[in-house]
């Protein structure tokens, strides 16, 4: 190549000269990639397995379950009203609300022959409910039909020990008389308790004391709590309050440490990498002395041969850090069975990429600054 063409190289002829670089010194070359390859398989396995495991964390944080609260008159005095039901069911934080009232007289299936008091065979408790029962994902109409004020569901439990199989039949309350069963649901898990009551429809007159609200985000319980007494303002006597609090702060507190422990991670590979690239081009332009003082000879400018030197890392880099982004994945996929977020793989990418350049700038300098003349009488 003339001398009058390097000052003023052109792009397309730097990245030849990068390339027929790289393919004369295959073996640097190939330990520079397998060096960028390994931190990022590394980095990506890592926070991909710590993402995995968040969002799993998260996850189960939102479970039906964990965005519960319950509401008690612990004095029995009926404390709330039928219209807090629909208060709390209109607040943009609540996606369930229903009001329970007290368990009342024991309820018998007449047709089994059912005891006279106390809990027993063909016997269950009694409970009306305010609100809509099915509305959320905690209670569903397993056979039958939806009930109609004064009419009944029985839970499974209630079912089966009323003999209702298919969820029809009555069942004798000592209170109301006769009530009709319309049909059979069942609880999930943070209400199974359900399952073993019939549930009367109330209406306007029912006297609650118990609220049951699920939440629409576990992030909206602690406030929704805070909040009570200015929803609930009329109502009088103790007021006990429960929710999975405890267990939600806990989960909460591991997904943060874990994210710690994801940073620590990666800010580790960044040195390393940065460290191992720089050792690697030092050593490649010493093994290059003469070839980069030909060049120089020949009117090629310092930012040129800086430039030789930091495009060659930025491609290796990137190579490395596509081949082992990709091995990364599909070990994470292997160990937790989720995809790592492609952003989070994308961004570990360049920044190792970034580091793999960064590390290359200390031997980028050192060889163009280099006199020519010197560097040719040494060799």
């Amino acid at each position: 190549m003339s001398a009058g063409r390097l000052p003023g190289i052109r792009p397309r002829v730097l990245l030849h000269i990068v390339v027929a670089g790289l393919r004369e010194h295959r073996r640097r070359s190939l330990v520079t990639i397998l060096v960028m390859g390994l931190a990022c398989l590394v980095v990506v396995d890592t926070s991909g397995r710590t993402d995995a495991t968040r969002r799993s964390l998260l996850a189960a944080l939102e479970a039906p379950s964990l965005r519960l609260v319950r509401i008690v008159d612990r004095a029995g005095q009926a404390g709330f009203s039928t219209a807090a039901v629909e208060q709390l069911r209109a607040l943009g934080s609540v996606e369930w609300a229903i009001g329970l009232g007290q368990v009342g007289p024991i309820g018998r299936n007449a047709a089994l022959g059912g005891p006279t008091g106390g809990f027993g065979a063909g016997a269950v408790g009694v409970r009306a409910y305010v609100g809509d029962l099915f509305g959320g994902p905690l209670v569903r109409l397993v056979s039958g039909r939806r009930p109609e004020i004064g009419e009944a569901v029985a839970g499974a439990a209630a079912a089966r020990a009323l003999g209702l199989a298919d969820g029809f039949g009555a069942v004798e309350d000592d209170r109301q008389g006769q009530v009709a069963v319309v049909g059979v649901v069942e609880a999930a898990h943070g209400v199974e308790g359900l399952d073993s009551y019939a549930l009367v429809r109330g209406g306007a007159e029912t006297a609650v004391t118990e609220l049951v609200v699920l939440l629409r985000a576990s992030r909206d319980v602690e406030p929704f709590v805070a909040r009570l007494g200015d929803l609930l303002p009329s109502r009088e006597g103790p007021l006990g309050i429960e929710r999975a609090a405890e267990l939600a702060a806990l989960t909460e507190a591991l997904a943060t440490d874990a994210g710690a422990l994801d940073a620590a991670v990666l800010w580790g590979a960044l040195g390393a990498t940065a460290a191992m690239v720089a050792a690697l081009r030092f050593g490649a332009i010493d093994e290059r002395r003469r070839e980069f003082g030909l060049r120089r000879s020949q009117g090629a400018t310092r930012s040129t041969i800086a430039a030789i030197v930091v495009l060659e890392s930025a491609i290796l880099g990137a190579i490395g850090v596509v081949l082992g982004g990709a091995v990364g994945a599909v070990l994470v996929v292997a160990q937790t069975g989720l995809a790592p977020d492609p952003a989070l793989v994308a961004s570990v990418g360049w920044l190792l990429a970034l580091a793999a350049v960064a590390g290359a700038i200390p031997a980028a300098v050192a060889a163009a600054r280099r006199d020519p003349i010197e560097v040719l009488r040494t060799i």
